[in-house]
């Protein structure tokens, strides 16, 4: 978060903007391999909206971020996790 908002201080006087998007549990060949067989499948229900995400569920508010209609958006961590960060323990 830190470097995110630095680099959006640093550069918004020449109008480029830095956001961040932050990534929840997405289900991706690679990742899977990388861990224990059966273990984002046992946290999905955990997450509010009870499912993993998807590389496709990263599309849109990349495309927003990088849109003219996001211009007036720098310094912003994105969370697209299926509300994993916001969830009540």
């Amino acid at each position: 978060q830190g470097l995110t908002v630095w680099m959006a201080q640093e550069l918004g006087p020449s109008r480029i903007t830095v956001n961040c998007i932050a990534p929840g549990m997405i289900d991706t060949p690679a990742g899977g391999a990388a861990r224990p067989p059966g273990m984002l499948e046992a946290l999905a229900p955990s997450i509010p909206l009870k499912a993993l995400g998807s590389p496709e569920d990263l599309v849109g508010p990349l495309l927003f971020l990088v849109s003219d209609a996001a211009g007036w958006v720098t310094g912003q961590i994105v969370c697209v996790d299926g509300g994993w960060v916001k969830r009540v323990a």
